[in-house]
Formats: C-alpha cells, sequence, structure tokens
C-alpha cells in the first residue's frame, strides 16, 4: 500500500528494484502467511531469496552481492520494506552480520563469508544481547581469552535471531577488563564463530509471543577455541564494529516496520469495502474515514522520514544518525498504532488469525525494543540534538518585554566586578525570573569582562558567601547564576521590578 511511492531522489536502478522485490512479496504473500500456524522456518522463501541476491543488498558486487559501493541504506531499506509485507520473511532477512564483514573483514575473512552470504547458501546471525547486557552493551560478559593460536570463549548470548539455524555467528565478546578500556569502550572484540566449533551450544530456543516463525534463542560458549584469524578487526574495535552499522540498520528497520504497516492498512481496507453494516460499506463512514485517514497520513510521514535519513546515509551527511534514529523510533511506534488501528476497524476478524493483521501488530511490538530499544533511542535522540543544535540552545530564550525593560548595556556598571555581576543578575531576573544565567550569557552580556578568570571566580564566590547569589554546579565547575531574593534587595528598591500594565489602572 505504502510502498506504492517512489521518491525524486531514488536513482532509476532504486526505482527498478522496488518494483522487483514488491512483485517477489506479492507473489509470496499467501506462503509466507501459512507460517503464521506454525512455527515453520520458511527456508524455500530463504533460498528464494538468495537466488534473487536481496541477501547481498549490502555486500559489494565483487563478493557476490548487489552493492556498487553506494547507495546500500537505501536498497536495503527498500528490500524491507518490500519483505516487511510477508510475514516470516524479513524475521529471516538478517544482514548486519555480512555488513560488518564487508566493512572490516581481512581479504580472507571476505572471501570465506561474503559469497555464501550474499547467495543465501550460508546464514549469518549477530550476538550481542546477553542475561545480563542488554541495552547497556558495554557491559558485555562473554569474555575471550587468549590462549596460544586464538582465543578460548566462554559466555551465553540470548535473544540471537537464527539461533540453531545460523552457519556463522558474529559475536562481541570482552578482550580486556581494564577500568580505563572499559570507560574508553575499547574492552570489546568482534569474532565470527561458525556454528559448527566445537562446544558451542544451543541452550534454550524461546517461543516467542509474535514472529512464531522466527528461530530464537541462547547460545552457550563453554571454551570455545578461535583462531586469530576469527576476529573481525583489531582487539579493541568491537565497539566500533558493533556501533558502526546501527544507523543503516536502524532506517532498514524502520522500512521494515512501514512495510508492515501497509500490508495491515491494506488488509483493513479491503475488508472494509465489503463489510456492510447500517446500509453501507464500512468505508463509506465517516469515523472509518477518520480514523483510516489518520493512519495513512502518519504513515506517509514517517516513510518519508525513513527514505530521507537512507539517503543522508548513502551522501554521507554529517550527523545523520540523529536521522536515523529517529527513523526507526517514529517507523516503530507509528506502524504499531497503525497495525492496532487496522485491526480495529475489522473489529472481531481483525483479532482473528484468519486475517494477518493481528500477527502483523504482535511482530510489531518487537520493534519497540529491537534494533534499539525506543526508550533507549528516545535519549540518544535527545543527545544528538543537543550536540547540533548547540549554538541555538546556548542562546537565551527571547523574553518579549516593554521597551523599558531592555537588557543593559554590555559596559560593566561599576569598578566593582561583584556589582557589575550582581546588577546583571539582577537586570536578568526583570527578563527571565526564576531562570539562571549561564556561562556563556555572562560571556555575550560581559564582553569585558573574563569569566573564566579567578577573578570573577573570586568575586561569585563573595556574591555567595553574602547570599546574593546562588550558584549552580555540575560537579566543581560554575555552570549558572542566579539572584537570590537578598540579592535582588541589594541591588535595587523594589520600584525597579515594579512591571504593571497600563490597563491596570487600580494598581498603578
Amino acid at each position: 500500500m505504502l510502498h506504492r511511492t517512489t521518491f525524486d531522489w531514488w536513482s532509476p536502478e532504486e526505482r527498478a528494484l522496488a518494483v522487483e522485490v514488491n512483485a517477489f512479496a506479492d507473489s509470496m504473500r499467501e506462503r509466507n502467511m501459512a507460517a503464521m500456524w506454525s512455527h515453520d522456518v520458511p527456508r524455500d522463501t530463504i533460498a528464494e531469496l538468495g537466488r534473487r541476491g536481496y541477501f547481498g543488498a549490502v555486500i559489494p558486487q565483487a563478493y557476490g552481492g548487489m552493492s556498487p559501493g553506494t547507495g546500500d541504506a537505501t536498497r536495503l531499506s527498500i528490500i524491507m520494506e518490500a519483505l516487511g509485507r510477508i510475514p516470516g520473511a524479513t524475521m529471516a532477512f538478517g544482514v548486519g552480520c555480512a555488513f560488518h564483514i564487508a566493512t572490516h573483514g581481512t581479504e580472507d575473512q571476505k572471501q570465506r563469508w561474503l559469497p555464501g552470504l550474499a547467495a543465501g547458501t550460508t546464514l549469518g546471525a549477530v550476538a550481542v544481547t546477553e542475561p545480563y547486557a542488554g541495552s547497556d552493551a558495554g557491559g558485555i560478559a562473554t569474555f575471550a581469552r587468549p590462549t596460544p593460536g586464538g582465543y578460548l570463549l566462554n559466555g551465553r548470548k540470548r535473544y540471537i535471531t537464527h539461533t540453531g539455524l545460523a552457519d556463522v555467528y558474529l559475536v562481541y565478546a570482552a578482550t580486556s577488563t581494564d577500568p580505563a578500556s572499559v570507560k574508553k569502550r575499547t574492552h570489546l572484540s568482534a569474532f565470527l564463530v561458525p556454528a559448527d566449533s566445537p562446544r558451542l551450544n544451543v541452550e534454550r530456543l524461546y517461543d516467542l509471543g509474535g514472529s512464531q516463525y522466527l528461530r530464537n534463542g541462547v547460545l552457550h560458549f563453554d571454551d570455545v577455541f578461535l583462531t586469530e584469524d576469527a576476529m573481525l578487526g583489531a582487539p579493541g574495535d568491537g565497539w566500533s564494529v558493533m556501533t558502526g552499522g546501527l544507523n543503516v540498520e536502524r532506517v532498514a528497520v524502520a522500512c521494515k516496520c512501514i512495510g508492515m504497516m501497509g500490508e495491515s492498512l491494506a488488509t483493513s481496507w479491503q475488508w472494509l469495502r465489503r463489510r456492510w453494516q447500517f446500509g453501507t460499506s464500512l468505508d463509506r463512514l465517516a469515523t472509518i474515514r477518520a480514523r483510516m485517514g489518520t493512519a495513512l497520513a502518519e504513515g506517509i510521514s514517517v516513510r518519508t522520514t525513513a527514505y530521507h535519513a537512507a539517503h543522508l546515509l548513502d551522501t554521507g551527511a554529517e550527523g545523520s544518525g540523529l536521522e536515523a534514529s529517529a527513523a526507526k523510533l517514529l517507523a516503530a511506534e507509528t506502524a504499531l498504532r497503525g497495525a492496532s488501528t487496522a485491526l480495529e476497524l475489522m473489529g472481531a476478524d481483525g483479532y482473528s488469525r484468519h486475517y494477518p493483521v493481528f500477527q502483523i501488530m504482535q511482530d510489531l511490538r518487537l520493534y519497540q525494543v529491537g534494533a534499539g530499544s525506543n526508550d533507549v533511542l528516545r535519549g540518544l535522540i535527545f543527545r544528538l540534538g543537543e550536540k547540533r543544535f548547540v549554538e541555538i540552545l546556548a542562546e537565551e530564550p527571547m523574553a518579549i518585554l516593554p521597551p523599558t525593560l531592555t537588557p543593559i548595556t554590555a559596559e560593566p556598571t561599576s569598578n566593582s566586578l561583584t556589582d557589575t555581576i550582581l546588577r546583571l543578575l539582577a537586570e536578568t531576573y526583570r527578563l527571565h525570573p526564576g531562570l539562571h544565567m549561564t556561562l556563556p550569557d555572562l560571556r555575550r552580556r560581559l564582553p569585558a569582562v573574563d569569566v573564566d578568570s579567578a577573578d570573577f571566580a573570586e568575586a561569585v564566590d563573595t556574591l555567595e558567601s553574602k547570599e546574593f547569589v546562588s550558584v549552580a554546579r555540575r560537579g566543581s565547575d560554575v555552570i549558572g547564576l542566579r539572584p537570590t531574593y537578598t540579592g535582588l534587595d541589594a541591588a535595587h528598591d523594589s520600584a525597579y521590578f515594579r512591571l504593571i500594565p497600563d490597563w491596570a489602572t487600580d494598581l498603578q
């Protein structure tokens, strides 16, 4: 449904790919929807995905993939959106392992793994999460200890997609316990672990609330021996390897969610056109149209956001991780809301497994926590936004006040530094009662004063000792000042702060 729209910035190859992969999705919908009734892994679909080359979306052409070296995020997102329309197909479509090998692997590692991964004859899996380390990936406890000829890997990984099916696992493990390394995130390393490695066992398979055709479970590494050439990147590169592909993964997952949402809306819309109540088909009722229209508007908006983020990644735009994270967060939540709307509009039929809407909604719940928990992403988006807009955020908020309350001039008002600071704080109180002045505010308003000097610090200490100012500190650093009531009284008489509008004649 939503997938029918292309974007002006797509290349002819990307447009052709969208047509091709969506035609494939149409041809496989019935087969894969049947997988909802069992824990059936759609192996024939996996094989067909490989034959069509879709697993090679981010693998260079030299190793059997589709990538010419550009457009990886958009290409992968187009494929993921289309396969998101097929329950089961995208769940089995894991390219994270291939992406990291293509980006960080040695030539021998690329030759060994990438052709099979591109063809779908080799399945890869990424193993980050552990029983005691989820969103806090820096707390990984699985450890790789050096031993003659390589490493011994010990630990557990859980919620691993393709547990027991993958041919190779990309495993992140600690290789150092040095506190300095842990603080700098250089204590982790990445390893390519063949699934047939001795002493690597499947400890558990989960029966998930959704995605019943997704094999997911716990891996146990019990003195698994890895040769030195199993390491992906250098020792201590694990964190950078792990985070290096997150932005591409997030926009691809965003588009996957949009594909799932589009399928649920299309199913509901088709049903509504054929369900007659109150003398008409339900799609003619104003309340139905309003809800479906809202869902459609949200879907179109977030889809544009996601593909714009993919375009930024492909063009190397600086700081595009902000858009990628925002796209994943918004798409996951919008898609779940849209699928819920589709279910509710279909009534009991929507809740029945006879139609795919309920299953899609259940599967979409995974992406509130998968590919980066949405709650964690909110904090990340805030930090990235704060970094991008730091210059704007450092400015004082605009205060719309009468001309009589314009800020004081930038020059000190007396020979006393303490008096100058206090008077400026009092004047700021008239503009922004209740707010602190930050050090950047003071630098702008007092350019003749060195705010970072010992003299300034001494003046602030003097004002604080007299209880004329309140000082906000982060650690030992002063980050803001505001006048106390005592300080305001010391700076000016009460008439100075009086602001009564002309229309309040009884208070004039």
